[in-house]
């Protein structure tokens, strides 16, 4: 599919058509009407065209050449004739050949033209455009506030800030409810976790307290992870504050380190090849992104299975890179929905809150990037996280 040219292009060249039209037929009516009027022209000069005009005979002898031949009437008349139709296409073929050459010079400056006009004319849509990319890219705080008359660009630009204020408003709101109620549901549960741990601690705990006591701990645990994430999920949403330079290889390194006891309990192999890779970011969120990663590589994985963990670095993007063995993935893309979990973990057999994806995929398009999950045939997951790195000075 051929791609389509832009809109500046398309205005020139239908200026630039329009104009070359116009001129064409401009140019065969003056032809047309100059040559009509020079051929009359030249019939009211002819004597022998004239009504009434002269009257002699064919034969009779008017004038003589240099060499003293005669010349009749009949070779005057067409002498005449002859340089009356030599002049008229002499001239028009002359003006048509100016015309032409006049139109060809003012068709390359009507393309210049047209095309400063249609650059002048779309560059609020520009405006527009570079805003929406860099809203999509960061966040919803920037606003175009076009200035100049109030025209219909005027009035989209205006347009597209309101849309963009409502927006930020309600983005910013959720994110300030979430927030708000993962700081509320700590103290209940701290709470909670706290009365429970000291009945269990009572001196004369029946079996049956102790057990049920165990089973409150772990949902109190599995409520606190949640609430955990969903501040995460909260946090990662928001524009960055404090971005800094962070070697993704190290962050992954270390992220591998803190899992070196589980990998080897569970018979999990680990396969890093860790490039440096240095991207502009936040170096916590960037952390519990790596984490996540790897965390699902090895909760939904086999036993005595396998990690590939690879940072690379090529033209200016850093692509950080998790394969991981586990059960058949059939659709990727809904992974990255909040709550979606790939199955039952097959390795310690404790369940996720089903937001690590999502925190991934937030924090990566914090960061002006994107991520992609691709099911592997003989199972598990290859997820991609593509980050812009830094730029060199």
């Amino acid at each position: 599919m051929s791609r389509r040219a832009s809109v500046r292009v398309r205005l020139t060249l239908g200026y630039a058509a329009t104009f070359f039209v116009v001129s064409s037929v401009l140019i065969a009516a003056t032809y047309v009407l100059v040559r009509n009027q020079l051929l009359s022209e030249y019939r009211r000069l002819n004597v022998f065209d004239l009504k009434g005009g002269l009257q002699l005979p064919p034969e009779k002898i008017v004038d003589f050449r240099p060499d003293g031949t005669p010349v009749t009437m009949e070779e005057l008349r067409t002498r005449i004739t002859e340089q009356q139709e030599l002049a008229l296409q002499t001239t028009t073929t002359n003006l048509l050949g100016i015309s032409v050459a006049v139109a060809l010079v003012g068709g390359l400056l009507a393309l210049v033209v047209c095309w400063l006009l249609a650059g002048r004319a779309i560059r609020p849509l520009a405006m527009i455009n570079d805003t929406a990319e860099s809203i999509a890219g960061s966040s919803l705080d920037r606003r175009i506030r076009m200035s100049g008359p109030p025209d219909e660009l005027k009035r989209l630009a205006d347009t597209f800030d309101a849309m963009l204020e409502r927006l930020d408003r309600s983005f910013d709101g959720q994110r300030r409810f979430v927030g708000n109620a993962s700081h509320e549901l700590r103290t209940p549960l701290a709470v909670t976790r706290t009365l429970v741990q000291v009945a269990m601690s009572r001196p004369g705990a029946s079996a049956d307290l102790q057990e049920l006591g165990s089973t409150l701990l772990d949902i109190n645990t599995q409520q606190a992870r949640l609430t955990d994430a969903l501040l995460t999920l909260a946090r990662s949403e928001q524009a960055l504050t404090a971005v800094v330079p962070v070697d993704v290889g190290s962050v992954v390194l270390g992220v591998l380190a803190r899992h070196r006891d589980a990998a080897s309990s569970s018979g999990v192999a680990v396969h890093p090849n860790v490039r440096v890779a240095v991207v502009p970011g936040d170096a916590v969120l960037l952390a519990q992104l790596v984490q996540n990663l790897v965390s699902n590589a090895f909760h939904y994985n086999h036993r005595d299975g396998s990690v590939v963990v690879s940072v690379l670095a090529a033209g200016g993007q850093c692509r950080l890179i998790v394969e991981n063995t586990g059960p058949v993935v059939s659709e990727a893309s809904e992974l990255f929905e909040p709550f979606r979990r790939i199955g039952t973990p097959r390795v310690n057999g404790q369940a996720g809150v089903g937001l690590g994806l999502s925190i991934v995929r937030s924090i990566a398009h914090a960061h002006g990037g994107e991520v992609l999950a691709t099911p592997r045939a003989a199972g598990g997951l290859t997820v991609t996280v593509t980050l812009p790195m830094v730029r060199p000075d």
